[in-house]
């Protein structure tokens, strides 16, 4: 997570979380319980997610995504990279 593992931002995804921990998964951070979202918090979550994965997918990224960093990071880790392609997915 980019925040604290008691700040689910955004908002709207406190269901998901909710879900997630109910079927014994995990909700991963490296921050402080209760830490806000912050403009180098997400960038520091990339990296410690393409350490922690198999691999990376990504599915849709803009110009100046975080996905895009993830897809290098992945790269730079040795990991999988995998770009979908959602036009044939539709």
């Amino acid at each position: 997570m980019g925040t604290g593992i008691n700040t689910v931002y955004p908002a709207k995804h406190k269901d998901l979380a909710q879900r997630i921990v109910e079927s014994r998964g995990a909700l991963v951070s490296q921050f402080w319980p209760d830490a806000p979202p912050t403009n180098y918090s997400f960038p520091m979550r990339n990296a410690v997610m393409s350490g922690m994965g198999v691999g990376t997918v990504v599915i849709e990224a803009s110009k100046t995504s975080g996905a895009k960093m993830q897809a290098r990071l992945a790269l730079e880790h040795g990991k999988r990279l995998f770009l979908v392609d959602t036009l044939v997915m539709a």
